[in-house]
């Protein structure tokens, strides 16, 4: 009993950390977008066209909120079963 009951816990504080991430990712996705970006123009040599910047910058974006979601998702799922 002692130990489903400490299984119990544990899966909740593992799940409340993955929603917890989650949810990181996802309200600093553009925050972490940008900072990817700017690597991005660093490391070709900071000559890049603005179009170029646009799309890297929304497929940053959508990539972190794509994986906050994941991880949100999950982690939001597993703590409200029973």
């Amino acid at each position: 009993m002692i130990h489903h009951f400490k299984k119990d816990i544990i899966v909740r504080i593992i799940s409340l950390l993955l929603a917890t991430v989650g949810a990181y990712f996802i309200l600093n996705s553009a925050n972490m977008g940008d900072d990817k970006v700017f690597e991005f123009i660093k490391n070709v040599g900071g000559s890049v066209d603005s179009e170029d910047i646009k799309v890297h910058l929304e497929s940053y974006i959508i990539s972190y909120r794509l994986f906050g979601g994941i991880l949100f998702s999950i982690g939001l799922f597993r703590l409200l079963q029973k």
